[in-house]
């Protein structure tokens, strides 16, 4: 996830540079009201709960405990709008991760994403602290 967010919020800093060239810098450290709102999404629940978690929790590995803290220094700084945990099955990546039961890559719910940028979520998720079903 860490290093997704660094590379998304360099291209949402890209992105708000290209729109207002009058920015005087690229790497904002305060969040700018036009920047694209960056929506952090996870299968993996161990994840997510320490990312909404209302204190940092202590990892046995200090090198995951540096990542965990940098992800939540993201929130902190308002670079990411919202952590999301996502039902494994409605992972649109997971065509790129996993193959079939025949050993094939299943693209069916990758190509229709592609085509016309519509994600739609099938089973309930966690927006925030919410449960969802929309």
């Amino acid at each position: 996830m860490y290093f997704g967010l660094e590379s998304t919020t360099f291209v949402q800093s890209f992105l708000l540079e290209l729109s207002k060239p009058n920015i005087p810098t690229l790497m904002l450290l305060e969040p700018h009201e036009d920047m694209i709102k960056i929506v952090a999404i996870t299968d993996c629940h161990d994840l997510y709960s320490v990312m909404v978690a209302p204190a940092q929790s202590t990892s046995p590995s200090k090198h995951l405990s540096l990542y965990i803290a940098a992800i939540r220094e993201f929130k902190a700084l308002h670079r990411i709008d919202a952590f999301v945990w996502l039902d494994t099955r409605d992972m649109a990546a997971n065509s790129l991760t996993k193959l079939g039961d025949d050993k094939t890559v299943e693209h069916t719910e990758l190509l229709p994403l592609l085509k016309d940028f519509v994600w739609q979520v099938k089973h309930p998720f966690i927006w925030g602290t919410q449960w969802s079903s929309e």
